[in-house]
């Protein structure tokens, strides 16, 4: 009489974990309008980097300074007329500091 209790408690047991679990249902079409409208908001709200304010970080290799990893900063962009270029190599955190700055032009550098 156990033995019999112990198996259907057992099929029982097995079989209940056996059941799937409900899943949330998803509605896409909501998901589409709220990344969209996410998306949307911060473009519109990213201003332009102030002079002191980095654009990008190049993360290097601490000897070698090969870059590893460049990261675009998500808060402000350069304005008309900048681009954002190496202006600092901060040697204590390892990465090339980026700022936006007018473009360089190479011709100006080079004597005739």
């Amino acid at each position: 009489m156990k033995g019999q209790l112990l198996i259907i408690f057992a099929a029982i047991t097995f079989s209940a974990a056996m059941v799937p679990k409900l899943r949330r249902a998803v509605n896409m079409d909501e998901d589409e309008e709220f990344l969209k409208s996410v998306s949307s908001t911060s473009e519109k709200s990213k201003e332009i980097c102030m002079p002191q304010t980095p654009c990008a970080w190049s993360i290097y290799k601490s000897r070698q300074k090969i870059i590893d990893t460049q990261i675009t900063n998500t808060y402000c962009h350069c304005g008309a007329g900048t681009t954002c270029q190496i202006n600092e190599d901060d040697a204590n955190v390892g990465a090339f500091i980026h700022r936006c700055r007018p473009p360089v032009d190479n011709d100006e550098n080079t004597e005739s």
